[in-house]
């Protein structure tokens, strides 16, 4: 009978919505674009440079520690290159 009948559901078998509705993250970040639209010459600005900045900054500890290792060996010219080249980049 009618019972049985089941009305199709927004979500697929695995918990996903359908492709034919965007998801609510989607339309939220539609919705926080549109509201950022006068500013996106600064997000984009500020994101490039995130991005650009990234790996530099992911380098520090990497200096810091060589730095450390080498003044623990008694490496003074070594720790000097390293500083050097962590303000260098």
């Amino acid at each position: 009978g009618e019972e049985q009948q089941q009305q199709p559901s927004r979500q697929t078998e695995t918990g996903a919505e359908s492709d034919t509705e965007p998801t609510s993250r989607i339309r939220g970040t539609r919705r926080l674009l549109t509201l950022a639209a006068p500013q996106v010459v600064y997000l984009y600005v500020g994101c490039i440079t995130l991005l650009i900045r990234l790996p530099f900054s992911l380098s520090i500890p990497h200096f810091v520690s060589t730095t450390l290792g080498a003044l623990s060996r008694g490496e003074f010219d070594h720790a000097r290159r390293e500083v050097l080249w962590l303000f260098i980049l």
